[in-house]
């Protein structure tokens, strides 16, 4: 059963990102377990800064640097445009059990975040 989420939040991530070394969550220290959803969350919000820095090389040129397709580019980027109340749930460890990683990263949203969260938390199985 979803916890009560109406309120909207800003979560703040610590992300270790030392030269040499992957990005990495830094967990608070009460409690916290990383999904595999989560460090998507994370590397999609890296991935676009990057792109964004990186106005001297095209679209495909970044895809090449980093070993990613285009479409699996698209697909994450697509993660940061999500509901904060969803960011919440995801970092929380909520995910609905209907619900697989390459539903949410195959997805394409709706820019009303109402819509989103209705279709997060109160997904039929009729509706992909």
């Amino acid at each position: 059963m979803a916890k009560n989420l109406s309120k909207e939040v800003f979560i703040p991530l610590k992300i270790d990102m030392r030269v040499g070394r992957r990005p990495n969550i830094i967990k608070p220290d009460d409690y916290f377990a990383r999904t595999h959803l989560m460090k998507l969350l994370v590397r999609a919000r890296i991935l676009e800064d990057q792109l964004t820095n990186a106005s001297e090389i095209s679209y495909a040129q970044f895809c090449l640097q980093h070993k990613i397709s285009q479409r699996y580019l698209r697909s994450l980027i697509s993660l940061n445009n999500l509901s904060p109340k969803i960011k919440k749930a995801i970092v929380e460890g909520y995910v609905p059990k209907h619900l697989s990683i390459q539903d949410i990263t195959n997805c394409r949203f709706s820019s009303v975040w109402n819509e989103q969260e209705m279709w997060f938390f109160n997904k039929n199985s009729d509706d992909v």
